[in-house]
């Protein structure tokens, strides 16, 4: 009796386990990740300059980015899909006053980064002088998220100050003769953390970071942050493991 007793309650905590791990499974698969790649418009004059189909920098295995995103009416906003190709309810509305280019063909020098960064890096949109662009994300959760922010031209006097609410960073000079094998945070991209929307929505707006000329905007990662309930069942699985 008392050998059964210890084998109902071995297998009672075994299935506690895996219905813990079933509800974190379901926590995470619901969670949001958005690559943009702003790409040049004009890809007749610049032939090969496509859309980046690998990971960025932000911690997530999916290779899709949306891409061909262009200056949209007021209150316009296209669907976007997640990382993985799959649709999501976030949107996108693009107000830049400026255009598009083309930075350094091979980006990074001699020794360039993972081609898939390249593609990232190498065109962009872009503000000059004082003025400012910004992107509207709508469809949002209630949750907070993360916003990875590429801005880097790697030539004299274009770099990128960022703003989203009451937090802002800029990317710093980054000069084309330095071989680059990787992007560095606070000087290709910055990172701006648990950004809450307002109302389902987060504006991101740009412009010349201190004594730039230009601001680039090469393209975005928004990744959602785990929810609570993902840590207290991480726990929840942890201690039963300890406990079998």
């Amino acid at each position: 009796m008392v050998r059964q007793s210890l084998e109902d309650e071995k297998m009672k905590k075994y299935y506690l386990l895996v219905l813990a791990f079933l509800m974190l499974f379901t926590v995470q698969s619901q969670a949001i990740v958005v690559n943009v790649d702003f790409d040049t418009n004009n890809w007749a004059t610049w032939p090969g300059i496509n859309t980046c189909a690998g990971i960025g920098v932000a911690p997530d295995t999916g290779t899709f980015w949306n891409s061909k995103i262009y200056s949209d009416p007021a209150g316009v906003f296209r669907a976007l899909k997640d990382s993985y190709g799959n649709d999501t309810t976030v949107g996108i509305n693009l107000n830049v006053s400026y255009g598009w280019a083309l930075g350094e063909t091979v980006f990074g020098g001699t020794t360039p980064l993972p081609i898939e960064q390249q593609i990232l890096m190498r065109d962009y949109i872009y503000v000059a002088g004082s003025n400012t662009g910004n992107v509207k994300l709508n469809g949002l959760t209630n949750s907070s998220f993360d916003i990875y922010l590429y801005g880097q031209n790697r030539n004299g006097g274009q770099f990128t100050k960022f703003i989203v609410g009451s937090q802002n960073k800029e990317t710093t000079l980054d000069n084309a003769a330095t071989v680059k094998t990787q992007l560095w945070e606070n000087e290709d991209y910055v990172v701006l953390k648990n950004i809450t929307p307002v109302d389902g929505m987060i504006t991101i707006t740009w412009t010349t970071g201190t004594g730039a000329s230009y601001a680039p905007f090469n393209g975005f990662q928004l990744v959602q942050v785990p929810e609570p309930l993902t840590l207290i069942l991480l726990g929840i699985g942890t201690a039963l493991l300890r406990k079998k």
